[in-house]
């Protein structure tokens, strides 16, 4: 039979060690975040209203249509699904991109321009 360790059996830690433990604990855990752009173009005052509260759960707003995210597959995954449950109108658009990557993910319209015409290239750095 097993017992239990008892108080006086179990390791004591530092203050330094706990300090470095939980440094590294969240080293890890902000790898697995991603830094996000998400940008909406929305006619309907209803409906941009509806896009930004659920976008204000998830970012930073650094403009009236935009907003920086720092979120995890999850997050990510869970977002976009709350935002394909809104009705979008003809013109209107979301898009997300990933700032690291380089990747995008978009609802509505998308008038993307020639990947030839450099007048049209971004960097983000």
């Amino acid at each position: 039979m097993n017992k239990s360790p008892r108080r006086a059996d179990l390791p004591v830690l530092s203050l330094r060690a706990c300090a470095a433990l939980l440094s590294q604990l969240f080293s890890c855990l902000m790898k697995r975040t991603g830094h996000y752009l998400l940008i909406y173009d929305i006619a309907e005052d209803r409906t941009r209203y509806t896009i930004a509260k659920i976008a204000e759960g998830y970012g930073i707003r650094v403009q009236r249509s935009a907003l920086e995210c720092k979120l995890t597959r999850g997050m990510k995954e869970r977002l976009w699904r709350e935002l394909e449950g809104v009705v979008l109108g003809s013109g209107d658009g979301i898009r997300l991109y990933s700032v690291a990557s380089g990747k995008m993910h978009h609802l509505g319209v998308s008038p993307l321009a020639d990947p030839q015409d450099e007048a049209h290239h971004a960097v983000i750095l």
